[in-house]
């Protein structure tokens, strides 16, 4: 007859382990310097450009502070390569302070 096998489907499961694999990267906060910026423009800027690497979570750029506070996956990414990132879009940046468990390390 008309037999046809059934497939199970693996997406839960990769779905899961891709929850669990993410779930278990280290997540880390860090504070940034960020000058040259002058408007709305430049905020938007860093935000895309950080926000776009592999690895960042979230960016907060503070125009007035002239800070930017990026949280990432520690294990993918450094914070050498935010201050390049922002760099390469023509701003000064430097790496000021790191959070770990809501505490500042300077």
């Amino acid at each position: 007859g008309n037999f046809r096998r059934r497939q199970k489907s693996r997406q839960p499961a990769m779905a899961a382990a891709a929850a669990k694999a993410t779930a278990a990267a280290p997540r880390a906060k860090a504070v940034f310097t960020v000058g040259g910026m002058t408007c709305a423009s430049c905020v938007s800027i860093v935000e895309s450009y950080v926000s776009s690497l592999d690895g960042v979570h979230s960016v907060s750029v503070m125009l007035l502070q002239e800070k930017a506070e990026v949280t990432y996956d520690a294990a993918a990414l450094a914070p050498a390569d935010v201050v390049s990132a922002i760099e390469d879009v023509g701003f000064e940046a430097a790496h000021v302070a790191e959070f770990e468990n809501d505490v500042v390390h300077v």
